[in-house]
């Protein structure tokens, strides 16, 4: 007797099923030791010269039939017979060999598919049966007795070593023939006839797992033949999911995939896989990161849950792969600006282009601005150079700007001078305004004057006015020349000298000044030009009151007003100037116990006489409105005999020109042309004499 094993196998899913190998089991008491291993090898060539080396029947052991799973006792001592119709109507399982030069070189298993039904069949009758998908399985006993059919025809024995004597109870007892629809459709006879029989090893699975090997069938007279089954051990294949390698720069989505790599057996990923798989992104200390919002750096594309449909015949290995997220581009630009020739630098502004997200200056180092100009530097142009600056997540250009040093505004304001007529002209000067690091001690000369009118001696208001100063730095500045007055005081027989009146004193209430009272004091010019006096000697308020202000220094040939608040003791106002040719002092008083001014009951204005006398017609001369944007009124005391002259602030005499007729004594005069300041307006009838503060708007 001898047992034929398989020699068990073990291999990874998706290669190749090897040559099967055997193990021969019999008692070797009675071989001659000498002989042992050439018996062996006999046997072990008669065995094998019949199983068909090309292919593999396969009974798989996952299909349920009924409820029923093949089991090891089902394939207890059983071999298998096919005939070669059979085995061309085969599967065909592409396995991958070996890679050479990088290119994958397949191989192929074939297997004989034979359904679990049949087995199952075979094992209620083994003699009679019928074709499930497409092949069935009888006994060889029943072959060789003519009692085997398949699909109700007649299996004929056509098979020289298919006969009793390689076939009994007791060797090879249980053999099957698996035969093919070819073989049972070949004629159309109530019978069919199978010849050219080969052995085929069996297994029942090439998924990952256990499985089983059935030997193929030893047909000798020689021998009283067993079979024992074999194991088949599958390893899981290994399915590599590789993370794709990305570079991306600093605000942009990374878009992140992968491959999966190597499948086996034609699998498709449709057939393997359920779900997945996922994609994140760690960084270098191996913490996840948001992809939404991933700053630049280095990092790693990290592939996990990968799902396989079960039962699953691959074993998932992940590999990472880099991630390299490069910086954006940021343009810090210094921003143009200018300052004034002598001043310090401003703060230099930076304005930028390129930050993304909600990026701003405080997100990084930023560069410093600099200037070669300092506030000696002339006027010109310089550059603002930008310096430095550090971003985690930008590549930081720096772009220059320009600095542009304008001109100072020097002014040159000529003094006021003043002398008495005959008196030779005094020497004019200018106080300068506006000179910066201390370009004054650059001089070289000016400024010089004109005067205008020609001077020719007679009392009146000059214009000086200043030009040409020269001073090294001068191309450092816009200058800006300001007219002066000459004032010639009148001093002949025809000169008069300057009257000083205190025309009322009023109360305070809660005056900014402190006091309680305010004088108000005028003057009457009779002279036909403006009279110059310095406060001083010749100009003063003195007495035992305090008192704030100063009288006025000019005074125009209309008259004028002014007022000093005081705290009610004695103030006089002394005024000398000349009469003739010979100075006259005049003073005015005020105190708490003078005449109290008068409110006005009109909306006519009313300003107090300048005349020293009284004259009840007074109160007829008025001038309003006031303030006066276009049109003037003027009511006169005696008309037919009245005289207008008008009066700015400088001295200077202008025109009234009467538009219309009012009612009674008035009249109606356009000052529309002139411009917006004071003006004095003084009217004489031959009697008395009245000027009029009037403002233009």
């Amino acid at each position: 007797p001898v047992t034929i094993t398989p020699q068990n196998v073990n291999l990874v899913y998706g290669d190749k099923i090897p040559v099967i190998g055997f193990t021969y089991l019999y008692d070797e008491t009675n071989i001659v030791t000498g002989e042992r291993a050439a018996f062996l090898n006999s046997l072990q060539q008669q065995h094998l010269t019949n199983i068909i080396d090309t292919a593999f029947g396969l009974i798989n052991d996952q299909v349920q039939i009924g409820g029923r799973i093949l089991q090891a006792a089902d394939l207890a001592n059983i071999s298998f017979l096919t005939s070669t119709k059979a085995v061309v109507n085969t599967k065909a399982v592409v396995n991958t060999k070996a890679v050479v030069n990088g290119v994958p070189v397949n191989d192929t298993t074939r297997l004989v598919e034979l359904s679990p039904a049949s087995i199952f069949a075979y094992q209620d009758n083994d003699s009679v049966t019928t074709l499930v998908n497409t092949k069935a399985v009888v006994n060889t006993k029943a072959v060789v007795n003519t009692k085997a059919v398949v699909n109700t025809k007649a299996v004929v024995n056509g098979s020289a070593i298919l006969n009793s004597n390689t076939v009994s109870d007791t060797s090879n007892a249980n053999v099957a023939v698996m035969v093919d629809e070819a073989d049972v459709n070949s004629t159309n006879t109530s019978s069919f006839t199978i010849s050219d029989l080969k052995g085929i090893n069996f297994i029942t699975g090439y998924s990952a797992g256990n499985h089983f090997i059935v030997p193929a069938p030893l047909l000798s007279e020689n021998f009283e033949v067993h079979y024992a089954i074999g194991n088949l051990f599958v390893a899981p294949a290994i399915l590599n999911v590789k993370a794709n390698a990305a570079n991306i720069v600093y605000g942009t989505q990374p878009s992140l995939s992968s491959v999966i790599s190597g499948y086996k057996n034609g699998d498709l990923p449709s057939s393997v896989i359920s779900g997945g798989p996922s994609l994140g992104i760690i960084n270098g200390g191996g913490s996840a990161v948001n992809p939404l919002n991933i700053g630049a750096g280095n990092y790693q594309v990290v592939p996990s849950g990968l799902q396989l449909i079960p039962p699953a015949n691959y074993a998932v290995t992940y590999e990472n792969a880099p991630l390299v997220v490069g910086k954006a581009t940021l343009t810090a630009k210094a921003v143009d600006t200018s300052r004034v020739y002598g001043n310090a630098n401003p703060v230099f502004r930076i304005a930028y282009t390129g930050f993304l997200f909600n990026d701003a200056v405080a997100n990084i180092t930023a560069p410093v601005a600099s200037t070669t100009a300092t506030n000696t530097s002339p006027v010109s142009t310089y550059a603002i150079a930008l310096t430095g600056g550090n971003a985690d997540n930008y590549l930081l250009t720096n772009s220059s700007g320009i600095l542009t040093i304008t001109k100072a505004a020097l002014t040159v304001t000529a003094d006021t001078k003043y002398i008495d007529q005959g008196s030779s002209l005094p020497s004019f000067t200018s106080t300068i305004a506006g000179y910066k690091n201390n370009d004054a001690a650059t001089y070289v000369s000016g400024p010089l004057y004109s005067l205008s009118p020609v001077y020719s001696g007679a009392p009146g208001v000059y214009t000086i006015t200043p030009y040409s100063l020269n001073f090294t730095a001068s191309a450092n500045y816009t200058i800006a020349y300001v007219s002066g007055n000459l004032y010639i005081n009148p001093k002949s027989n025809k000169a008069k000298n300057v009257k000083p009146i205190l025309d009322c004193v009023d109360t305070l209430i809660n005056d900014p000044s402190g006091f309680k009272y305010l004088a108000r004091f005028s003057y009457l010019n009779p002279n036909a030009t403006s009279v110059y006096v310095p406060n001083g000697t010749n100009n003063n308020i003195s007495g035992i009151g305090l008192y704030t202000g100063l009288p006025p220094q000019v005074f125009l040939p209309t008259g004028g007003q002014f007022t000093i608040p005081f705290n009610g003791k004695k103030i006089t106002w002394t005024l000398i100037t000349y009469n003739g040719i010979q100075k006259t002092s005049t003073a005015s008083d005020a105190s708490s116990t003078s005449n109290r001014c008068q409110r006005a009951t009109s909306a006519r204005i009313r300003l107090p006489n300048t005349n020293t006398g009284t004259n009840t017609a007074d109160e007829k001369i008025a001038a309003y409105p006031n303030p006066v944007k276009d049109r003037l009124t003027i009511v006169f005391g005696q008309p037919g005999k009245s005289e207008i002259s008008v009066m700015d602030v400088l001295g200077k005499t202008h025109t009234l020109k009467a538009v219309q007729q009012g009612q009674g004594n008035s009249q109606v005069f356009d000052m529309s042309s002139f411009s917006k300041g004071v003006y004095f307006i003084t009217i004489t009838d031959g009697t008395q004499l009245k000027t009029f503060k009037v403002i233009k708007i």
